[in-house]
């Protein structure tokens, strides 16, 4: 039997809540360091992962970093351990980089090579750290997830990035808004766990 995510308003701050249950098929989050992009991503894409299925039955998704370490340090081994807790059986192959569960399959790729970024037609597509890549991999990467995007009857494309100045998000989810896209902007102070030392640290140094 396949498992069933159900999301608690009362688990996520109002930032990831209105990110994360966003019906529109474009959507960003920019937010600034430790204000809990990580956890959103994560939870977006498990929601996914098990809610945005083919005829088949089956979800088939990208999820894309600016590197694989990246990809392993964030991604990887907090999703595994999300799906373990939950107890979703899962694999990693490392050899092709490639998740799969009952559920699935989540195909895990890097932004340096953007050319490398193939594949047939995909239910959702997640970017995380998004603009930490240059404005040109980032718009070449975007593309391609955007002509996979027709394997189910409503896919989505999200993206998580910390606000890095006039770059791809920007120009994407900002002067090239429309009413297929949703933003959300989060702030640091959001995250009321955070250190008072971690927030005036940050406040001096920037």
């Amino acid at each position: 039997m396949k498992p069933t995510v159900r999301l608690h308003r009362s688990n996520y701050y109002p930032h990831q809540w209105d990110f994360l249950t966003s019906k529109k098929p474009i959507n960003g989050l920019i937010a600034g360091y430790g204000a809990g992009k990580t956890y959103a991503f994560l939870h977006k894409t498990l929601y996914n992962h098990v809610t945005k299925t083919t005829n088949d039955g089956y979800s088939n998704g990208w999820i894309i970093y600016p590197t694989y370490d990246l990809a392993k340090e964030l991604f990887v081994e907090p999703f595994q351990k999300m799906l373990n807790k939950l107890g979703i059986s899962n694999h990693f192959n490392y050899g092709n980089s490639r998740l799969s569960t009952a559920c699935g399959i989540i195909k895990v790729y890097q932004l340096q090579r953007p050319q490398r970024i193939i594949g047939a037609e995909l239910t959702y597509i997640g970017f995380d750290e998004f603009d930490i890549s240059s404005y040109r991999y980032c718009e070449v990467a975007f593309n391609k997830a955007l002509g996979r995007m027709r394997d189910c009857e409503n896919p989505e494309i999200f993206i998580c990035t910390t606000p890095e100045g006039m770059k791809y998000t920007y120009t994407l989810m900002v002067e090239k808004a429309d009413d297929n896209k949703f933003l959300v902007r989060g702030k640091t102070k959001d995250n009321v766990y955070l250190p008072k030392s971690y927030l005036k640290l940050l406040e001096e140094n920037y």
